[in-house]
């Protein structure tokens, strides 16, 4: 038995969760489609800084592919010529 999918609440997304949270005095919150959060956490993310991501849906897969393409990046960052 499956439960029926939730009906969608006019303005409640994620764009406007943001949004909300900026007008609320967060300096740091970005907006960002699903499609872009991987290359957005790999043009923010600094050595020494924690990632962690939350939610539900496809987010699951924004972790594995952060970590494997971070560190592609780190190793041709410091690859030695």
């Amino acid at each position: 038995m499956s439960t029926p999918p939730e009906k969608a609440i006019p303005g409640a997304d994620s764009e406007n969760l943001a949004r909300a949270i900026r007008q609320h005095g967060h300096r740091d919150v970005t907006y960002v489609r699903s499609v872009e959060v991987t290359e957005a956490l790999l043009s923010r993310a600094r050595t020494g800084r924690c990632v962690v991501t939350i939610g539900a849906g496809n987010i699951t897969q924004t972790a594995p592919e952060f970590c494997e393409r971070s560190k592609k990046s780190t190793e041709t960052m410091f690859q030695v010529q």
